[in-house]
């Protein structure tokens, strides 16, 4: 069995999956596909930071209202955190400006160590910045998102005995609360 990593938009993987071109795409999104059969696999929280130094690092508690003080980096409208927090904002009557957008996590992550302003990001890509203390997690109340990560495949596709094999490795190891194996 030959495994390839390929990292594109999500749009992308879907369509790839959809017309035969990969077997599986493992997203952040909860989103149902046509044709497409999907595989909840774990949640992953998202964590609001900001970078070491920033005012509201110091801060226990920080109020819903002091956000709406300083600039957010966000995701390009229409991706699906893009969406979740601009609901989120909406539902806690926060009126954020965003001073730039991206729809890749990693270059969101370094424009909030570049100190750019606050960012909701997941835990998985900011976890070793937070221990290390160059970002600092935001205890804010009432502010708590989560993103599912989805496996994805082509429904009308059977399963051969090795990608049931590698399903069922993907689910056994992403329950397990731990990283992968190298």
């Amino acid at each position: 069995m030959k495994i390839s990593v390929d990292v594109q938009s999500a749009r992308e993987l879907i369509d790839w999956v959809k017309i035969g071109k990969i077997d599986f795409a493992v997203l952040p999104s909860s989103r149902q596909y046509a044709e497409l059969t999907r595989v909840p696999l774990k949640k992953n929280k998202l964590f609001l930071v900001a970078p070491e130094g920033h005012p509201l690092a110091a801060e226990g508690r920080v109020s819903p209202t002091e956000l709406e003080k300083y600039p957010f980096l966000g995701f390009d409208e229409g991706t699906e955190l893009r969406v979740m927090m601009d609901g989120l904002f909406r539902r806690m009557s926060l009126s954020i400006e965003y001073a730039m957008a991206s729809s890749n996590v990693a270059a969101v992550k370094h424009m909030a160590l570049a100190g750019l302003g606050l960012a909701i990001l997941p835990e998985t890509a900011v976890g070793g910045e937070i221990r290390r203390g160059r970002l600092v997690r935001l205890d804010v109340p009432t502010l708590y998102m989560a993103q599912e990560i989805t496996l994805y495949y082509k429904s009308n596709r059977p399963l051969t005995p090795t990608r049931s094999e590698f399903l069922r490795v993907i689910q056994e190891e992403l329950s397990r609360k731990r990283p992968l194996k190298r």
